[in-house]
């Protein structure tokens, strides 16, 4: 008897559609494959069936992935400027230093860190991005505060600063 005789009565199905399209809004919701599988109430080898078989959704799912990568990039360097220093919205400046106008004919504005430590902020974006020469390694980012204070006063919080109100030009 062969050894594959025990799995003779397995029958590999492709996800529905509907199941495909649940999975994939999971996806966007931050959810990896296996969890978004289970709340779109399939098995996840349906899905990587259903992958190989359709072109169309193995781009979707490509795209959800590539949409939460960027997410978490975003929320890494957002987190990274905070604590390496004091966020300010600032107006965007083309390469003549002239202010940057939206469709609108809006000044555009952005966030930018003033007074950050690049040290911290380079190692913790070192651990989410890849570099050309190594990829994103998997560790944890420690930051620890020894500062004394005394009794139940707390060290003073960084401040947004508003460029417009903090600052004549």
């Amino acid at each position: 008897m062969s050894q594959l005789s025990a799995y003779q009565s397995f029958k590999l199905e492709v996800a529905s559609d509907e199941a495909k399209g649940q999975f994939l809004r999971h996806m966007l919701a931050g959810m990896g494959p296996r969890e978004a599988a289970r709340m779109a109430g399939c098995e996840v080898f349906e899905l990587y069936l259903a992958r190989c078989a359709d072109p169309d959704f193995s781009d979707l799912w490509h795209l959800a992935e590539l949409a939460r990568r960027d997410e978490i990039i975003h929320s890494t360097l957002s987190k990274a400027m905070a604590v390496t220093g004091t966020v300010i919205e600032d107006w965007v400046r083309d390469d003549r230093g002239e202010i940057v106008l939206d469709a609108d004919f809006n000044a555009v504005r952005a966030p930018r860190l003033v007074g950050g430590n690049s040290a911290i902020l380079s190692k913790m974006l070192e651990r989410v991005l890849a570099s050309a020469d190594k990829p994103a390694p998997g560790a944890v980012v420690q930051i620890t505060n020894n500062q004394s204070v005394g009794g139940d006063v707390l060290p003073p919080m960084p401040r947004l600063i508003n460029p417009m109100e903090d600052f004549d030009g």
